[in-house]
């Protein structure tokens, strides 16, 4: 039951679609429902994908702030489901961050640095993403068949971190040939090994 003015109020639970039952003390608290929605959704096998509160889609991390609320439909997906999605999504991202690099290799020599940084600021954002991504992918990933070995993504992870700190010296270097230099022997190997490694999973 949930307080709303001086009345009690039902409140409803779902998940994927069938009602669930909670304790009482449990709907008291948004965070407490998404608690056990998650417990019941992991001893399935599945993961909350997306959490609706009062007939509105939340982020799943921003449910912290208690307010009131009458129902919650949770929807989950299979974490076999999930890990196709981020290596689908870490391919392309790691296929966009190879062509990218490759063809800014030979640009960054004729721009000026200004507009050569701009470029490459785009790859770095992009690098950022995928290191994310390959975090996700290891937490998802309880050796399933045809995953990697986890030190692989694991050592891919590291090196991305290792090529964002190279390009922190970069940026402040302004050196477009160095910047080059950069993009060809580190950023364009290191994404055709990922995506290489990726592909072999899909």
């Amino acid at each position: 039951m949930q307080p709303l003015g001086n009345r009690w109020q039902p409140v409803q639970v779902r998940l994927d679609g069938c009602m669930v039952i909670l304790p009482g003390e449990t709907l008291k608290s948004l965070r407490q429902v998404r608690f056990q929605l998650e417990l019941m959704a992991l001893r399935q096998s599945r993961v909350l994908s997306t959490l609706q509160v009062d007939g509105t889609e939340v982020d799943l991390s921003q449910t912290g702030e208690e307010r009131p609320f009458r129902s919650v439909q949770a929807h989950t997906v299979s974490l076999g489901t999930l890990r196709d999605q981020i290596t689908r999504t870490a391919l392309r991202q790691a296929g966009s961050i190879h062509a990218r690099a490759m063809a800014l290799v030979s640009l960054v020599l004729i721009n000026e640095w200004p507009v050569s940084c701009r470029q490459a600021r785009i790859v770095v954002g992009k690098l950022r993403t995928l290191g994310a991504l390959l975090g996700f992918f290891r937490d998802v990933s309880a050796d399933p068949q045809g995953s990697p070995d986890p030190d692989v993504i694991a050592r891919f992870q590291s090196e991305a971190r290792m090529l964002l700190d190279q390009w922190s010296g970069l940026e402040i270097d302004n050196n477009n040939l160095a910047l080059s230099d950069w993009l060809e022997y580190n950023v364009v190997p290191w994404s055709s090994n990922v995506a290489t490694t990726l592909q072999k999973m899909c």
